[in-house]
């Protein structure tokens, strides 16, 4: 079983319309390598960051600047900041979202599926 990061990692985030998926199937949805603490963000990154550096030339950007344009996106888009850090992993995640109320899977998909994403058409 993959372990997740923190609590606040276990979250409910659904993705948006546009983003075709292969079939359902079983296991993981990527296979970047698993690490000896049970996480792939390194090896994830080791695998996006170089092909991100072609895209954008510029050894600041890695595949975690898309935290912050998410979070912009979201801002200017007018989406609370109560989704906005569901999404970017900034709020209490399901664990509010169970025990308080929070933002409903319904919520959540209405504003993901607000942004505009062209370039996923693309492909």
């Amino acid at each position: 079983m993959l372990k997740a990061k923190n609590i606040g990692s276990k979250r409910i985030v659904p993705l948006h319309p546009t983003l075709v998926l292969p079939p359902k199937g079983e296991g993981r949805l990527f296979d970047y390598p698993i690490d000896g603490n049970g996480l792939c963000s390194t090896s994830a990154g080791a695998a996006i960051n170089p092909i991100l550096a072609k895209l954008i030339p510029d050894p600041l950007k890695s595949a975690h600047s898309f935290r912050r344009t998410l979070k912009n996106m979201f801002r200017d888009a007018g989406i609370s900041k109560e989704i906005n850090d569901i999404y970017t992993g900034h709020g209490q995640g399901d664990v509010a979202s169970t025990s308080y109320g929070g933002a409903s899977i319904k919520t959540r998909y209405e504003a993901i599926s607000r942004l505009k994403f062209p370039w996923l058409k693309q492909f």
